[in-house]
């Protein structure tokens, strides 16, 4: 399924579900970064 800026996914043999939203940041100097945050119920814990 995927929204404006969202998208997700689950895996039906593995049960498993990952998220990613993109987050939208204005431009500065030219430049236009994207920052994505995702997430995976499959994934182990971990530092951001």
């Amino acid at each position: 399924m995927e929204t404006r800026g969202e998208t997700f996914q689950a895996d039906e043999f593995t049960g498993t579900a990952s998220l990613s939203i993109l987050i939208p940041i204005s431009p500065c100097c030219g430049l236009e970064p994207m920052l994505t945050l995702e997430y995976n119920s499959g994934s182990r814990s971990g530092e951001m």
